[in-house]
């Protein structure tokens, strides 16, 4: 894996699941890693979800293998959120693809 690809960087964030006094349960997500990767566009369309126009990315983050992400995890890139949809390992470079769309918020 060459580190002069690597240029942008980008923020882990992992799911916490915390209990509400009503005891009802809520998911956050918080900051627990920062790396670098690189940003391949893969496709974008425009949806129309719930009467709302959501402008849907796909991205492959390509990182190095021992970044410890899990398909739970979500990614900070360009102050957007990515929700993770799939990790594969690729041998001959022996790093990390991961693939992922956009959270609409």
């Amino acid at each position: 894996m060459k580190a002069g690809i690597l240029k942008d960087k980008i923020y882990l964030y992992k799911p916490v699941v915390t209990k509400t006094d009503y005891g009802d349960t809520k998911v956050d997500f918080e900051q627990f890693y920062e790396t670098r990767a690189s940003v391949l566009w893969n496709s974008g369309n425009r949806d129309d979800v719930n009467n709302e126009i959501f402008f849907a990315q796909y991205k492959t983050f390509i990182m190095r293998s021992y970044v410890p992400i899990t398909e739970h995890c979500q990614i900070l890139f360009n102050n957007k959120k990515y929700r993770v949809l799939n990790i594969e390992y690729n041998e001959k470079y022996r790093n990390l693809e991961v693939n992922t769309s956009l959270v609409n918020e």
